[in-house]
């Protein structure tokens, strides 16, 4: 991970989304809200205001956030503030933004997370080998370009399987996936350590799946700074 923090000389901090961007804001007194960039301006940052149900959700003057990203397919956080100085003369509100976490590329991110995963039947538009038997594991850690999964009973390498992964309130990702490495582990009630990609995901489900990551890389950190 790289942190970037506000240059003089140039006013912005580091990787910031571009206008019509989906944000998270986080931190808020009613948690976490998303909207979208409407302007970028050096180190400042012009939201559209962020709503739930339909009802404008209140960003106190100058209460820190965090705001969660991506820029240039890199998942990013930021620590901002509301900037009620420059919010006159425009829709949307201001946030001024004094440093920039840029994470790993998301498609290498991976962090250790236990979820339950089943395989079902699925089909993967022509492949010979699609792995029928309804299997139920236990992650070992989750990326957005595959997971590692426990189970029971061994699945055929190169066989394609339809995937769910149960990522608690963050919901459910349902995606074809290829069983690219197994191995084995006596000593274990799940013994088949399984390793699979995801070659095609995209959509919401790529969008979930991003953000559940974003989610449990900030408890884990939290966690070894002695914040939780």
């Amino acid at each position: 991970m790289t942190l970037f923090l506000a240059r003089p000389e140039s006013g912005q901090p580091g990787p910031l989304p571009l206008p019509g961007a989906e944000i998270w804001l986080e931190d808020l007194p009613v948690g976490p809200v998303s909207t979208l960039v409407i302007e970028v301006r050096e180190a400042r940052i012009r939201v559209e205001p962020p709503r739930i149900g339909g009802n404008v959700a209140e960003v106190p003057d100058d209460r820190p956030l965090v705001l969660t990203y991506s820029a240039a397919d890199l998942p990013c956080e930021a620590r901002a503030r509301r900037d009620g100085s420059v919010d006159a003369g425009g829709e949307g509100i201001w946030l001024t933004v004094e440093a920039v976490e840029r994470m790993q590329r998301r498609t290498a991110v991976r962090v250790p997370v236990q979820l339950m995963a089943r395989v079902v039947r699925g089909d993967d538009g022509g492949s010979s080998e699609v792995a029928e038997e309804a299997e139920t594991g236990i992650t070992e850690d989750l990326s957005a370009r595959g997971v590692l999964v426990r189970f029971r009973t061994a699945l055929p390498v190169d066989s394609t399987v339809r995937l769910q992964v149960h990522c608690g309130v963050g919901g459910e990702v349902d995606v074809l996936a290829r069983v690219v490495r197994v191995e084995h582990d006596e000593r274990s009630a799940r013994p088949f350590r399984t390793a699979l990609a995801f070659p095609d995901l995209q959509g919401s489900d790529e969008s979930r799946l991003v953000r559940f990551l974003f989610d449990r890389q900030r408890q884990l950190r939290r966690r070894e700074i002695g914040l939780d």
